[in-house]
C-alpha cells in the first residue's frame, strides 16, 4: 500500500509541472481535471487498469512535454481537491494491481519440513550443564600467539 501512494504522490506532483499550476484562467485547472478523469475511468477496466494509467501518463507527459509552468504558482483550491480525487484514484489502481497473497495466508513449507523459526539469537542448542558454551581445544591451551608470530609454550610443547 505504501509504494501506490507514493507513486500517487509522484503522479500528482508531476502533473501540477506539467499542467502549468495555478495557471491564469483555469488552463491548468481544465487540463487536470480531463487528466484525473481519465485516470478514474481507468479504475473501471479491472485486469487492464494500471496499463490504463500508464498510457494515460504517458499522454499527458508527451502533451506537455517541453512546457514549463510556473513553479512558483500555487495551486488554487479546485485544483488541490482535483489532485486529491485523482489521489485517490491512482492508490485504488495501484492497489488493484498488487498481487493477493495466498488464500488463507497460508504458505508452503519450505524444503525440509521445518516450519519453525530458530529463536533470536540463532542456535538452538541448549547450553551444556557446567555452564560453559565451549570446551577447550585439545592440548589445553587456548592463548593467541605473540606478536612475534611464535606459538606459546604450553607445557605439552617439546623443545624442536
Amino acid at each position: 500500500m505504501r509504494i501506490s501512494k507514493i507513486l500517487g504522490a509522484a503522479a500528482i506532483a508531476a502533473i501540477f509541472a506539467m499542467s502549468g499550476c495555478g495557471k491564469k484562467g483555469g488552463g491548468g485547472e481544465k487540463d487536470l481535471e480531463q487528466m484525473k478523469n481519465e485516470v478514474c475511468a481507468c479504475k473501471d477496466k479491472k485486469d487492464e487498469a494500471k496499463k490504463c494509467y500508464d498510457d494515460v501518463m504517458a499522454k499527458w507527459a508527451k502533451k506537455n512535454e517541453g512546457k514549463k509552468g510556473d513553479k512558483n504558482a500555487k495551486p488554487s483550491e479546485k485544483m488541490k481537491k482535483l489532485s486529491e480525487e485523482m489521489g485517490k484514484c491512482v492508490t485504488d489502481i495501484m492497489s488493484a494491481a498488487i498481487p493477493a497473497p495466498p488464500a488463507g495466508g497460508d504458505v508452503a513449507p519450505p524444503a525440509g519440513g521445518d516450519t519453525a523459526a530458530p529463536p533470536a539469537g540463532g542456535d538452538t542448542a541448549a547450553p551444556p550443564a557446567g555452564g560453559d558454551t565451549a570446551a577447550p581445544p585439545a592440548g589445553g591451551d587456548t592463548a593467541a600467539p605473540p606478536a612475534g608470530g611464535e606459538a606459546p609454550k604450553t607445557r605439552n610443547s617439546r623443545p624442536a
